[in-house]
């Protein structure tokens, strides 16, 4: 037994043995979303599509912060990259610059 129990129920700290301590816990893989992902990344382009430049940077910022290491994600980025050159070039360097440094947060 790892963990000694005679008087965990009292408040004392249980005591956790050496080999539990440096056991290992098997990791599973993930889970294969790609279809859920390229759903979420259409769904975002539609909305750039129609305008909707707002909604479309939430779903953006999504894919690049909660799923960073999938291709949808460095999708998602070049899009915002793109949104903030389109800002810059439209003279709004705040909106454009807002962009870059979240995007930054997420190297």
């Amino acid at each position: 037994m790892s963990v000694q129990e005679s008087g965990a129920s009292e408040g004392k700290t249980a005591a956790i043995s050496p080999e539990a301590a440096t056991a290992t816990v098997p990791v599973e893989a993930p889970e294969d979303n790609s279809p859920l992902l390229d759903h979420l990344l259409a769904v975002a382009d539609s909305y750039q599509a129609e305008g909707s430049l707002r909604q479309a940077m939430e779903l953006y910022f999504l894919l690049v912060e909660a799923h960073q290491h999938t291709p949808q994600a460095g999708q998602a980025c070049q899009r915002l990259m793109d949104i903030a050159e389109n800002y810059e070039k439209d003279g709004e360097r705040h909106a454009a610059r807002s962009i870059y440094e979240r995007l930054l947060l997420n190297e």
